[in-house]
């Protein structure tokens, strides 16, 4: 019942937003709406649509593969209609568009309409990955306390609510009771994405003044580095990521691999300022892999 209800919302709201942004019916209005800057406001809500709205996130989270390939290709179609448009072909833009919106009202339709195994499927997936994440929050505050002391290292979590989350949480699957079992995982998750965030993107700014050497940075860089490598393959492990989620994440590691290794050689050679601006430049690319594998940051990692 649940499913259903939020897969009711979920389609009402795209209604609303597709009538609130000019995209009713595809092909009748092109003539229309082949302006360019109406056709440039489409391009950019379809965009929004397919790659940052909770639709993208279900559908790239769904165990339907059409539905995977239709998010895909209106993903496409999206870019596609963007080159056009730059192209001067306006028209071509606004039909090209349409159909990746369409494309994504019907993998909308897709999504699971009954809510028990969904729901479970689900609550194991939250489970897990707020697990991983924990685990992987307390190695990083004890390496920060080793170094710094433990009454210089605050803690970004409130470990007494994150605990009555999970176990009130485990305590209402039991009971069979998933739905609210999931949305206080989907808090918990949040507060120790955050808290994740903060602890590992902060230590800069807790060790900054500190540095007793440009090698000193530099070796706080590569732990750094090293914390967030060892936990892109959890959480990619963890979260049912699609084929070319995995592919572009697989691009973003390789990237950092070969930064660190650069990195690695500047500092050999005594470049240790460079050094720690490349091994930085490395540790992004992993935060970007980790937003593609679900793991939300404040923003688009630079």
């Amino acid at each position: 019942m649940v499913g259903r209800f939020a897969t009711r919302i979920a389609g009402a709201l795209l209604a609303v937003t597709l009538a609130l942004a000019g995209v009713g019916a595809a092909c009748a209005d092109e003539q229309g709406a082949a302006d360019k800057g109406k056709v440039l406001q489409k391009i950019r809500f379809a965009r929004m649509l397919a790659t940052q709205s909770k639709l993208s996130y279900r559908l790239s989270r769904s165990h339907d593969d059409q539905a995977h390939e239709m998010l895909q290709q209106a993903r496409d179609g999206v870019k596609a209609s963007q080159k056009a448009l730059d192209g001067g072909d306006v028209p071509g833009a606004a039909r090209r568009v349409n159909e990746a919106i369409h494309l994504l009202t019907e993998a909308a339709h897709r999504l699971p309409k009954g809510g028990g195994q969904d729901q479970g499927l689900h609550y194991k997936e939250l489970l897990d990955t707020v697990t991983t994440f924990k685990a992987s929050y307390d190695r990083n505050y004890q390496r920060m306390v080793k170094v710094k002391g433990q009454d210089a290292v605050a803690r970004p979590l409130d470990e007494k609510k994150f605990k009555y989350l999970v176990d009130r949480a485990r305590s209402d699957a039991k009971n069979g009771e998933l739905d609210k079992a999931n949305r206080l995982l989907a808090v918990a998750e949040r507060s120790i994405t955050k808290a994740l965030s903060v602890l590992l993107k902060g230590q800069t700014l807790v060790y900054g003044k500190h540095f007793d050497s440009p090698e000193d940075q530099y070796r706080y860089e590569a732990r750094r580095h090293k914390s967030y490598a060892s936990l892109v393959p959890q959480v990619v492990k963890k979260h049912d990521t699609t084929a070319r989620a995995r592919e572009l994440i697989k691009q973003f590691v390789g990237l950092s691999d070969s930064m660190e290794s650069h990195a690695a050689n500047q500092a050999h050679g005594g470049d240790y300022q460079g050094a720690v601006k490349t091994m930085q430049a490395a540790t992004s690319q992993l935060q970007r892999a980790l937003w593609i594998a679900g793991v939300r940051w404040s923003r688009w990692p630079q």
